[in-house]
C-alpha cells in the first residue's frame, strides 16, 4: 500500500494552475485499487475547475474511471489491469484548498483465472507440438517412398514338371 498526497497538501494549500499526475504500475496479472481518503478541491457542478481523474492506463487518453472534485472523498476505484495514472488540475484563481490524499494498493488476481489460461496455453501447445510431430512423420514416410528403390522384377524360371512316381508298398 502507498499513500500519496496531491500538491502541496502538507502545508494546508496547492498553488493554482497545478498539473500534476501519478504513474502507478504493478506486476504483470496484477490490478491497482485506488482509494481517495481525503478530498479538498474546489467544486463546481461539471468538475471543469479543479478536480481529479483517475484513468484506466498510462495516459490522459486511457478510460476515464472517476472523475471528482469538492468534498467528494473515500471512494475506491479499481483498475482493470496493471497500469493506472491519476491527473490533479487546478485553475488560475486564488483559492485556498487544501488538495487530496490517496492510496494505491496491489489486488492480486484469483490464481484459478490464470491457472484457466495456463491450462489452455499448455493445451494449445501440446496440440501444436502434435500436429508438428505428425507433418515430420508424413513428410518421413513420403520421402522413404519416393526415394525407396524401385522393386526388382521377379525371374522366373521354367523347370520341368515333377515326375510321378509310384510306389508300391508290399506287406
Amino acid at each position: 500500500m502507498e499513500k500519496h498526497l496531491s500538491e502541496r497538501y502538507d502545508r494546508g494549500f496547492y498553488l493554482r494552475s497545478t498539473k500534476a499526475c501519478w504513474q502507478i504500475t504493478v506486476p504483470d496479472g496484477d490490478v491497482i485499487e485506488v482509494k481517495v481518503l481525503d478530498s479538498r478541491l474546489q467544486g463546481d457542478s461539471n468538475c471543469e475547475t479543479d478536480y481529479g481523474s483517475i484513468h484506466d492506463g498510462l495516459t490522459s487518453s486511457s478510460t476515464e474511471l472517476k472523475k471528482w472534485c469538492g468534498t467528494e472523498e473515500n471512494f475506491v476505484v479499481k483498475t482493470s489491469g496493471r497500469f493506472a495514472v491519476i491527473f490533479f488540475t487546478s485553475n488560475f484563481d486564488f483559492l485556498v484548498y487544501r488538495g487530496f490524499h490517496f492510496e494505491c494498493n496491489i489486488v492480486t488476481q484469483s490464481k484459478s483465472a490464470s491457472s484457466d489460461s495456463t491450462i489452455s496455453t499448455r493445451l494449445l501447445v501440446i496440440i501444436g507440438i502434435g500436429v508438428v510431430a505428425g507433418l515430420i512423420f508424413l513428410l518421413v514416410c513420403w520421402y522413404c517412398c519416393c526415394r525407396a528403390k524401385p522393386v526388382q522384377p521377379i525371374q522366373v524360371v521354367a523347370q520341368p514338371p515333377p515326375q510321378n512316381r509310384v510306389v508300391n508298398i508290399v506287406n
